[in-house]
């Protein structure tokens, strides 16, 4: 028979309401070891284990409520044996509502109501109910930040009250209550009783095809027909793709829908995967299924018919030239185009701006109308009213990073927040809602031409909805005098995980770099769950602040994946963080979570070497080959091997062997608590043989260096390459490569032998 001694790793959340409902996982080892498994916070955390919610690893329990700003460790009972946990659980003021707007949906749901209040942060699945007669219906609510949340309206087709009223047209249909479900949170299941309000539903709207079918057009203003389109909804309701590409929508009356057609033609495949003659046009309202207005055709390519001809009557020698010349026109005729559509999205931004400022003061009061003033830039970044509220001369521009050696790893930092060729930097100290602080100011240099500062904005307001304490979010985005943006960023005293591994004077000791591990492990697996890929992760792109919290940074690379679990890069000629970068991605240029893990597993390296260089002596184009080959980094020195089996897994060259972040995240919790029980030991120890010097600083993560420390692995990194070119053979017909810098390469992809 063998015995296993259950331990706690960690738990989260750490926090809740008062009210209790909030679901804390528990992370550890031999959880499921003993027949009966109990836990308390202060008092019962409610645990079933018929519900499955105990395993090996993990168990659930539900808190139960408690007095506020009360603070309790958590509590394991394993039969009669009892594990405390070293963090604790605070209990918060419950969340509350102060305002929902607007008040109005239709019958098939899926309009988006904006809810402010206080506390939506403990809110773990909060979701809206509405009351139909004897009936009731629930939706999903998304968390924007903790007084802020959007809730789509329920599907309330199904309600015996709604098909009577429907039955004698009745318009809106009815008027029904509705509350929140969060937690254990009771006072908020009926608020627009408690605050005697209410919301109407409507009919569906009616939206009619295109009279001539195929619709001509050169892309810009367009208009959709119908019935009924703004009852009980607006704007931000309605979804319209062109092809596969998303469609502006400017307005929305009672009989009109009124979009911005893109002005290059997005192709003929439908934004369901289908393939038309001419480019589908399909509208998504609310809960309404997909409605095909018809399609529209875009003036035909006359140079590529005259390519065809020429093609057929030209010896190869003309032809080989007019290709060149068509090729030359084609590349002239897309860059007017994309600079036009560059040119009017800044026109759009600049006319935001004004009306912001005109505005400015009025925000708060009025949600519904912030939420509808808007400019969505080429890769669906969304700039909103709520961005650009941070007026010019609240800012102080004092200096250009980089001048002077007190801030040179902050400069070094923020080179990579919002990594562009066109990006410069500046401290800045910004006095805003009565409130003072230092912030990072990136701004323009150089060409500002309306391609280049929609990139540049693209690059920055990527991180404008991120809300986590490990990713680096945007505190907002303002203009200068010109009209110029400026993104407004926060300051990180300590600069990049890199620089300051690299140059601290202290020794990190393996706990802390555990928990710079643990800090990024629980970043990227925010990002997941938004259903973003980073693509670029790396040591040198993760953030420090003042209390050695590692946040995750430079979001240049990233890409919001919506709905499709894989991204597959289009730019044949880009710059790639190859010794960072998966076999897949390499190969195929193929994104994912599972690519992300294998550059995670790279910057746990980084982090267990002190900042060393991987493959330091593998050439960027044979990295490829070395790692097909079933190479891999060697474990650095001094690095316990449970450390190094996570990278290695990370490395796994089947992508669905590798873990996720969310487990990635409990791994390295439980390597933690096992150091630290080994740091505690070895310091009892010491403590009991040597005396009281040994006591100093014995609990800290940094001690001071006694020597210049070096890179542990770089040495190592020189012995594991001795079959290196052994394993490279025939690349030159498989990729085609061009160093650019040590970090990366530019690569163009040719045909498979």
């Amino acid at each position: 028979m063998k015995y296993h001694n259950p331990s706690i790793s960690s738990f989260e959340p750490q926090e809740g309401p008062e009210a209790g409902g909030t679901v804390v996982t528990i992370s550890g080892q031999y959880l499921d070891a003993c027949s009966e498994i109990s836990a308390t916070i202060g008092s019962d955390c409610v645990m079933n284990r018929r519900d499955n919610v105990v395993n090996e690893t993990t168990a659930t329990c539900r808190t139960t409520s408690s007095a506020v700003d009360s603070t309790f460790p958590l509590v394991v009972s394993f039969d009669g044996a009892m594990r405390q946990s070293q963090d604790m659980f605070t209990y918060r003021p419950n969340p509350t509502v102060a305002d929902v707007q607007p008040r109005k949906t239709i019958e098939s749901g899926g309009i988006t109501l904006t809810v402010t209040g206080t506390g939506f942060n403990l809110a773990q699945t909060p979701q809206m109910i509405m009351y139909v007669g004897d009936e009731q219906f629930t939706e999903d609510c998304e968390i924007h930040n903790d007084t802020m949340m959007h809730c789509k309206t329920p599907n309330i087709m199904t309600s015996s009250d709604n098909i009577s009223r429907r039955k004698r047209e009745v318009n809106p249909l009815g008027e029904a209550s509705f509350g929140f479900i969060i937690g254990d949170v009771s006072e908020l299941s009926r608020w627009s009783d408690d605050n005697n309000v209410t919301i109407e539903y409507f009919p569906d709207p009616e939206y009619f095809p295109f009279e001539d079918n195929p619709k001509s057009t050169r892309g810009g203003i367009e208009q959709i027909q119908g019935r009924n389109l703004d009852a009980g909804s607006s704007e931000i309701d309605v979804t319209v793709y062109i092809g596969s590409v998303k469609a502006v929508v400017e307005t929305l009356d009672e009989s009109v829908l009124t979009i911005t057609v893109p002005i290059d033609d997005p192709g003929r495949e439908c934004i369901n995967g289908t393939t038309t003659k001419h480019t589908c046009v399909v509208v998504y309202h609310g809960n309404l299924p997909p409605i095909n207005i018809g399609t529209v055709q875009y003036p035909r390519n006359e140079s590529s018919n005259l390519e065809v001809f020429i093609g057929g009557v030209c010896v190869i020698v003309v032809l080989l030239l007019l290709l060149l010349l068509v090729v030359g026109f084609h590349m002239k005729h897309n860059k007017k185009f994309q600079k036009k559509r560059d040119a009017l999205l800044l026109e759009r931004l600049l006319l935001l701006q004004k009306r912001v400022g005109e505005e400015l003061d009025n925000l708060n009061a009025d949600m519904g109308r912030q939420q509808q003033v808007s400019v969505v830039l080429p890769n669906n970044v969304q700039i909103n009213a709520e961005d650009v509220k941070i007026r010019y001369n609240e800012l102080t521009i004092e200096r250009l990073l980089g001048h002077g050696p007190d801030i040179l790893n902050v400069a070094a930092a923020l080179e990579n927040v919002v990594r562009g060729a066109f990006g410069e930097v500046h401290l800045a100290t910004l006095k805003a809602g009565g409130t003072t602080c230092q912030v990072a100011v990136k701004s323009i240099q150089g060409d500002k031409d309306p391609s280049t500062v929609v990139k540049f904005l693209e690059e920055g307001l990527i991180m404008k909805d991120f809300e986590h304490p490990n990713v680096l979010g945007l505190i907002g985005l303002t203009f200068d005098p010109e009209g110029s943006p400026l993104v407004v960023l926060p300051l990180m005293k300590n600069g990049d995980l890199k620089s300051f591994m690299k140059k601290t004077t202290m020794v990190i000791r393996l706990k802390q770099k555990l928990k710079f591990a643990i800090d990024a492990a629980k970043g990227m697996a925010y990002l997941a769950r938004r259903k973003f890929v980073h693509r670029d992760l790396a040591a040198r792109n993760c953030m420090v602040d003042a209390d050695l919290i590692v946040k995750i940074g430079d979001f240049g690379r990233s890409r919001d994946m919506e709905d499709d679990y894989d991204y597959i890069s289009q730019d044949k000629k880009a710059k790639l963080p190859v010794k960072w970068m998966a076999p897949e991605s390499l190969d195929r240029r193929l994104y994912n979570e599972k690519t992300d893990v294998w550059s995670f597993g790279v910057l746990m390296w980084e982090i267990f070497t002190n900042g060393a260089k991987p493959y330091r002596q593998i050439a960027n184009r044979d990295v490829y080959y070395y790692i097909t080959g079933g190479n891999r980094l060697p474990c650095p020195e001094n690095c316990r091997e449970d450390v190094y089996n996570v990278m290695k897994e990370c490395w796994s060259i089947n992508p669905k062997d590798r873990s996720s972040f969310k487990v990635l995240t409990q791994n390295l919790s439980t390597i933690h608590s096992l150091q630290m029980q080994t740091d505690m030991e070895e310091s009892q120890s010491r403590s009991g043989s040597t005396g009281a010097k040994d006591e100093v600083n014995r609990d800290s993560y940094l001690h001071p260096m006694t020597e210049v420390a070096g890179h542990e692995a770089e040495g190592a990194a020189d012995t594991f390459i001795s079959s290196a070119n052994q394993q490279i053979l025939n690349r030159d017909s498989y990729l085609h490569l061009y160093e650019e810098n040590n970090d990366a390469f530019v690569m163009e992809m040719k045909d498979k032998p």
